[in-house]
């Protein structure tokens, strides 16, 4: 039986024009800083992923980390 690989995302791209796969807590952290990056406008398609906004709009002295994790649930 072959192995089965799969990427996660988002995807990295070597130098050499390879996709490579990152491991656990980097793959996440990367997501979600693509995430944050991205504004909901970007893709129109999938406004949910554009995070930019939300972060921009977060009050920490109000404590609303928990309609930040809503958002990247």
């Amino acid at each position: 039986m072959s192995e089965v690989r799969t990427l996660a995302l988002p995807l990295r791209i070597l130098p050499d024009g390879r996709l490579a796969r990152d491991e656990g807590a980097t793959a996440l952290l990367r997501l979600i800083q693509a995430m944050v990056a991205t504004t909901a406008g970007s893709w129109p398609h999938a406004r949910w992923f554009g995070l930019h906004e939300r972060f921009l709009a977060i009050n920490a002295d109000v404590e609303d980390q928990a309609g930040l994790a809503d958002a990247l649930n």
